[in-house]
């Protein structure tokens, strides 16, 4: 199924209006006023997309151990339930991402890995949160962070 048929039955069945599509062909929707979901078909309409913003990634000094964690969760789909995440450079956000082939998704296929992709987000937004909050603040500077590590430092 295309990514239009999916969004129409599924406005149908729940009685919600049609979701509007941009200027760039995405659509959106919150699920739970919680998750903001965007949906892309490719250009000949042959793959769809879904995705989600997980977190911004603020500069610091734990930001490549973030990176390190989404990487190694990549590997073979095994933490991510066959979506990938991805770096969105602009914002410097971590996004989940899930592909879906047209002609091989029914409706039934497409219900249960959204549902997957939906926990697998709320799993990795509570994953990089915790990562976050043990995360030197930006106004901490290197002095700071040293000295709560009982470590002296010189400066030259």
């Amino acid at each position: 199924m295309k990514l239009n048929e999916i969004l129409e039955r599924e406005n149908h069945q729940s009685g919600a209006p049609p979701i509007e599509e941009d200027s760039l062909g995405v659509k959106r929707m919150w699920i739970n006023d919680q998750h903001l979901i965007h949906f892309r078909s490719s250009p000949e309409d042959k793959y769809f997309y879904v995705y989600a913003k997980i977190s911004i990634i603020p500069k610091s000094t734990i930001q490549n151990k973030i990176y390190e964690t989404l990487l190694a969760a990549n590997l073979f789909g095994e933490e991510t339930g066959n979506s990938v995440l991805a770096l969105h450079v602009k914002s410097n956000s971590i996004i989940l991402m899930r592909t879906f082939e047209s002609d091989l998704t029914t409706y039934e296929y497409y219900l249960t890995e959204f549902q997957s992709f939906i926990d697998y987000l709320v799993h990795w937004k509570e994953k990089t949160q915790k990562l976050l909050e043990h995360t030197p603040s930006s106004s901490e500077n290197m002095l700071e962070i040293m000295s709560k590590r009982n470590q002296t430092i010189l400066f030259i």
